[in-house]
């Protein structure tokens, strides 16, 4: 593979609350990689990103059960490059794989050119680019070196970082003055950054069931956090079914606003590396979910894909070559018969159960997940604020089990009107601390000047954007092929 020179241009940070700025950075940002792949005839090599990667000295940012994340800069910007391993040889990936091989990078492309790209809302990490290849990007003393498999195929993907930390622990403001060593602190120990967080990512939950994406994971590690100076976050919610039924009839109507305070923290979802497509599960397009769906439920196929045992080495012994993972006939956790907190997912002796194992649908899965996640650890921090924080999670999480089960993006849509309010907050909180949960309205005569409004998207609007990301992941991917996320028309290789 080629050599590349790198051009190390001025730094710029970028506000990512600021839609405009970030916008922009998302393009600017790839520019260096894309320019050089340009420069130096790149375009139908495999191993584009691990040339580029050449010699940057990187970080380890995180672990999964897919592989290592890395960060880097180059060309004044920081970047997270992450490997997902095909587990299977080039020559012998078959359609079927190669499509799940990308899944995780398609899904996470479609969610940053509809919601961030276009400034739709911010609460997703953006994904820059990605790259199907045998040669990948691999560390050795700090510094990233290509690296080729022999036996494996690989995606590569290439995404901005938030440098707070995630929404277990955050990472200090500053630096500790010589000689003092302050503790990393969680979210959840302050009510009014823990009300963030959950506002926050319930709206990007929200925007994920619009688009038919279920995340499978959506534990507080899989939410990062970046600082920002923005204070307001103004989200503009899509009509209620009573206001669409004023407008027939001629009536003025205003769509609901909902002004949340940032607290100084933008908090995005990342990683969808278990993540599935309602409509592309319908389709029988995803090869995870077997045929036996309808005996075990649609999450159950997806546990047994990732975590099953049995009888896995293929001599019909009944001998499982791999006596780590769990048996596949083990009983999936049940409803939790106690109503108050029937969504909760932990198991009898105060540990989380994983959202595959729970006998959830794919709209109450992310919701019940995330919300039992921050019950759970706000339980375990020592502070009086994080009990009422646990108290309020599982408040809105009894608001989540509907008669009849969730079963639409607008039904979740209505809970969000009804607990993201300052009357539902108060009855948690207190007057007091409720009220610096939200900004002023302006006609509140805020003397800010006005945010960003970030418009969500309808139920109708999610009919088009699910067919759209499931014809993307039905595609059958090449196999030498690189992929920039937002790009201008000069560049060939592109999702634009």
């Amino acid at each position: 593979m080629p050599a590349l020179t790198t051009h190390t241009a001025p730094r710029t940070d970028v506000d990512f609350a600021v839609p405009l700025d970030r916008a922009y950075g998302v393009q600017r940002a790839t520019e260096a990689i894309f320019g050089a792949q340009l420069k130096h005839g790149l375009c139908d090599v495999s191993g584009v990103l691990a040339t580029v990667c050449n010699n940057q000295r990187a970080t380890l940012l995180g672990r999964g059960a897919s592989g290592k994340v890395y960060g880097f800069d180059y060309g004044g910007h920081r970047f997270a490059l992450k490997t997902v391993l095909a587990g299977v040889a080039l020559d012998a990936v078959k359609p079927s794989e190669a499509k799940l091989l990308v899944s995780e990078a398609r899904i996470g492309a479609f969610l940053t050119r509809a919601f961030v790209a276009s400034a739709r809302c911010p609460n997703f990490v953006a994904l820059l680019a990605y790259e199907t290849s045998e040669f990948v990007s691999t560390s050795s003393k700090g510094v990233l070196r290509p690296h080729e498999l022999r036996a494996d195929h690989a995606c590569v993907q290439l995404s901005e970082v938030f440098t707070a930390g995630t929404a277990v622990c955050l990472k200090k403001a500053h630096p500790d003055p010589p000689g003092v060593r302050t503790e990393e602190t969680s979210p959840l120990a302050d009510e009014r950054t823990a009300f963030s967080l959950i506002a926050q990512t319930l709206v990007a939950i929200y925007c994920m069931s619009v688009c038919g994406v279920v995340h499978n994971d959506l534990d507080m590690r899989n939410v990062l956090a970046h600082r920002t100076a923005q204070r307001t976050l103004l989200y503009e919610l899509p009509l209620s079914e009573e206001q669409r039924a004023d407008a027939v009839t001629g009536r003025v109507t205003r769509p609901t606003q909902l002004r949340v305070r940032t607290h100084g923290l933008l908090f995005g979802v990342c990683d969808f590396g278990v993540a599935s497509h309602t409509l592309w599960e319908a389709s029988s397009g995803d090869p995870r979910i077997a045929q036996t769906a309808d005996a075990n439920g649609q999450n159950g196929s997806l546990y047994q894909w990732y975590f099953g045992g049995g009888d896995d080495d293929g001599d019909d012994d009944g001998d499982d070559a791999d006596a780590a993972k769990p048996t596949r006939d083990r009983e999936f956790v049940p409803r939790n018969a106690e109503g108050a907190a029937v969504l909760l997912m932990v198991a009898p002796d105060g540990t989380p159960v994983e959202a595959l194992r729970y006998e959830a649908n794919n709209f109450e899965r992310d919701v019940a997940y995330f919300l039992s996640h921050v019950h759970h650890r706000a339980e375990h921090v020592n502070e009086p604020a994080s009990r009422r924080v646990a108290a309020f999670a599982l408040a809105v999480l009894r608001e989540f089990d509907l008669t009849g089960r969730l079963s639409s993006a607008e039904q979740i849509l209505v809970v969000l009107r009804r607990v993201l309010t300052r009357e539902f907050a108060e009855q948690h909180f207190g007057a007091a601390t409720a009220a610096d949960f939200f900004a002023p309205t302006l006609d509140d005569h805020d003397d800010a000047a006005a945010p960003h409004v970030y418009r969500l998207p309808s139920e109708a609007e999610g009919w088009l954007m699910r067919a759209e990301l499931c014809e993307q992941l039905d595609r059958e991917p090449s196999l030498q092929e690189l992929t920039r996320v937002v790009a201008s028309r000069e560049y060939l290789s592109t999702e634009a």
